[in-house]
């Protein structure tokens, strides 16, 4: 059978300047039908680009592609490419048109110009497909942000493709909505035969694929199953990609008492059994213990050093009381967004804020500057200032910065340092106060070397650290940070959460929105569960997850690696299971293994 997509040495550049880096430098692949393709890159590597040469939406300038056997070069094949080849985007709002569910699922299939009953069969289908059937008569804008990119996926599927690109298309997503969304994915290439390609900065969904492309510079530089890519964890970190922790901790445990490098078990169930049946077999054959607290000692060294102080404790900054807001006062369609929630942050903390979508999270935020005032119920305190005191909301403004969901919004200006500058010269810094806090900013996002460049030529992700620079450029002494690190890859992902660590330290305030558990888990100091516009609990991210119940209540998952410690835990009592480094999850085991030889010996 012909793949579904052929790519045959094509190469494209944005720059007319033929001297200039491709953007996709000679790439040839194939994806068979039904096959479950994941590519992985760091920020800029041309995952994007490489997606929308896939249906025509860009041209290569060497090299052709086929979709289905056809040239997408060739305009008579287009429209049935682009029919065949369904394209799914980050941000779900940007494909939708319609003012109902059912009408913008029936867009595509409209276009096609097919009979009223067939359409409505594909309609039908499709939104059983997605599990949107009972929501066919709801505004598309009512829908949370899971919803959304289903019903992004339900117009695509109406149009019957051969094949669906998903670029980015779970990155917005609350943990509980990914997951369904995998789940459908999985499910349109099981039972409806689609070939998947999904490029992804979430490494555990590249787990699900039938085959992994790496890419870095514009060309590929491996290909191979997911258990191949996982089991070369140096050359992913040198792509400013990651190891799943639970993998890691893994291959560490093998190294450590098998002296292997096996190939990485990339299911989280099938590795914490592997693991436990280690430790099991090193007790039966009695291995020296004084390796293990070598390691240990080691490896307490690294937890300690990841671990920060928090050196301004107890000075409120943030004072929440009693907040109600609703977005329609209109009793019939009145939506509560916050619902008598009470809070208080402290100066130099990194409080993160977790809920699923929907929960009030990014209206609480709004409260914080003045953008949404609290002139409803309940009280907001910033460093003292009182927001229903419309006076002091300019004044707040200039000491609190905040990033929108999708920051990308925020730019605007020519170039990389008109943007920077722009917050400054609008809150009147001088000449050279301005210039040292946008070149401390593009500093510590890593955007140094964009600064000539227009914002609008950039990849999403350096469009992302851009606009944090930005927020960062005002020098605030709180920062509000509503998904910063979506659509950044790993690499980026981590130097934004350090910066954040390190204006915690110099006495900044951090509020950090986030949908990804794992990364707010190693970073903040305490936790802010949402649900239903509540603060259902906020305390440190070990007394969160060790609590039983409260995150399955509120919709959310356990991160993956406090997931794989639990497990080993049912056979090895003695683990502390609320770690989140790579670092602390084999402290935690090596701790409860020698835990429980001590307990051995002494019985």
């Amino acid at each position: 059978m012909d793949p579904i997509l052929e790519f045959d040495r094509v190469s494209f550049h944005y720059d007319t300047d033929a001297d200039c880096q491709p953007t996709v430098n000679n790439v040839s692949f194939s994806l068979p039908r039904g096959q479950h393709l994941a590519i992985l890159g760091a920020n800029g590597s041309g995952k994007s680009t490489l997606a929308r040469l896939m249906n025509g939406l860009l041209l290569p300038d060497a090299g052709t592609v086929c979709v289905a056997g056809m040239d997408t070069t060739d305009e008579n094949f287009i429209y049935e490419i682009r029919r065949q080849c369904g394209m799914v985007f980050q941000n779900p709002d940007n494909q939708i048109v319609e003012s109902t569910v059912a009408l913008d699922v029936a867009f595509g299939p409209s276009n096609l110009a097919l009979a009223a009953e067939e359409i409505r069969i594909r309609v039908d289908e499709a939104l059983a497909l997605t599990g949107l059937s009972e929501l066919r008569d709801r505004a598309p804008h009512e829908l949370s942000g899971g919803q959304k990119q289903k019903l992004a996926i339900a117009g695509v599927l109406a149009m019957h493709p051969s094949c669906l690109v998903l670029d980015e298309a779970t990155s917005m997503l609350d943990p509980v909505s990914r997951a369904e969304l995998m789940q459908l994915i999985i499910k349109l290439r099981d039972e409806a035969g689609l070939s998947i390609v999904q490029i992804t900065h979430y490494m555990e969904e590249a787990l699900e694929a039938d085959y992994v492309l790496l890419l870095s510079e514009g060309s590929i530089v491996r290909a191979g199953s997911p258990e191949e890519i996982f089991s070369r964890p140096d050359e992913l970190r040198e792509l400013q990609l990651e190891v799943p922790p639970f993998i890691e901790i893994t291959q560490n445990i093998d190294r450590i008492f098998c002296n292997d490098n096996a190939a990485a078990i990339i299911d989280v169930n099938e590795a914490a059994g592997h693991v436990s049946q280690v430790l099991v077999n090193a007790r039966a054959e009695e291995f020296p213990e004084e390796i293990l607290q070598d390691e240990l000692f080691r490896l307490q060294g690294l937890v300690n050093a990841e671990r920060r102080t928090h050196p301004h404790a107890d000075e409120p900054v943030i004072e929440v009381n009693d907040l109600s807001f609703s977005y329609d006062e209109n009793p019939l369609q009145k939506v509560c967004a916050l619902d008598q929630l009470n809070m208080q942050s402290n100066r130099g903390e990194i409080l993160g804020i977790v809920g699923v979508t929907g929960s009030g999270k990014s209206t609480f935020a709004q409260h914080l500057n003045g953008l949404i005032r609290p002139e409803q119920k309940g009280k907001v305190r910033v460093l003292s200032l009182d927001l229903s005191d419309k006076k002091n909301v300019r004044q707040v403004r200039r000491m609190v910065g905040l990033l929108f969901q999708y920051p990308e919004d925020q730019l605007f200006e020519e170039t990389v340092a008109l943007d920077l500058a722009f917050g400054p010269k609008e809150m009147k810094y001088s000449p050279a106060e301005l210039a040292e806090n946008v070149e401390r900013a593009a500093a510590i996002t890593g955007v140094s070397h964009l600064m000539d460049r227009s914002p609008f030529e950039l990849s999403g992700g350096e469009q992302r650290r851009v606009a944090i620079a930005g927020v960062l450029a005002l020098n605030p002494e709180i920062l509000i940070m509503d998904e910063p690190s979506a659509g950044l890859d790993p690499a980026g992902r981590e130097v934004i959460l350090n910066n954040l660590t390190e204006l915690a330290e110099a006495g900044k305030t951090v509020i950090l929105i986030s949908h990804d558990l794992e990364s707010v888990a190693r970073t903040a100091d305490r936790l802010m569960i949402m649900s239903q516009g509540r603060a259902v609990a906020i305390d440190t991210p070990e007394k969160i997850f060790a609590t039983e119940g409260i995150l399955a209540e509120t919709g959310l998952s356990l991160p993956t690696t406090v997931e794989f410690l639990n497990l080993i835990k049912k056979d090895w009592t003695q683990m502390q299971a609320s770690a989140f480094t790579v670092s602390e999850g084999l402290a935690a085991i090596l701790s409860a293994y020698l835990e429980t030889a001590e307990e051995e010996a002494d019985g």
